[in-house]
């Protein structure tokens, strides 16, 4: 994609899906990196819609922190901002595991096997 000639923008995504797109009573199960946080608002959106949701945070890493103070403010600045996805999930009830994609997934979900993941009406 970085060789195309194309001027790249960024995609807006969605935050709603249709309500056919997934069956009633359905358990989501969201992989992602948790960096961006219009996720909350589609997360949101499913959670008032009586879903079960369950986030697997697959983020490894975080910035380097450079030698200068502006990457070093850089750092913090994005660190808040995964402190902010997670508040805001655990807000509305959204259990949040992480897995490095090493080990088994089953070692991360093992917490959720054995409850019952409440939904909200």
């Amino acid at each position: 994609m970085l060789s195309q000639e194309r001027e790249w923008t960024q995609d807006t995504g969605f935050s709603r899906l249709p309500r056919q797109a997934l069956p009633p009573g359905a358990l989501i199960l969201v992989f992602t990196p948790l960096m961006d946080p219009r996720l909350v608002e589609t997360l949101r959106d499913l959670r008032q819609r009586g879903f079960a949701v369950l986030v697997i945070d697959v983020l490894n890493g975080e910035p380097g922190a450079g030698r200068s103070r502006a990457a070093r403010l850089a750092q913090r600045i994005w660190r808040m901002e995964q402190q902010a996805i997670r508040f805001s999930l655990r807000e509305l009830d959204i259990p949040v595991v992480h897995w490095d994609g090493e080990e088994s997934l089953d070692l991360s979900l093992a917490p959720f096997t054995r409850r019952v993941m409440v939904t909200r009406r």
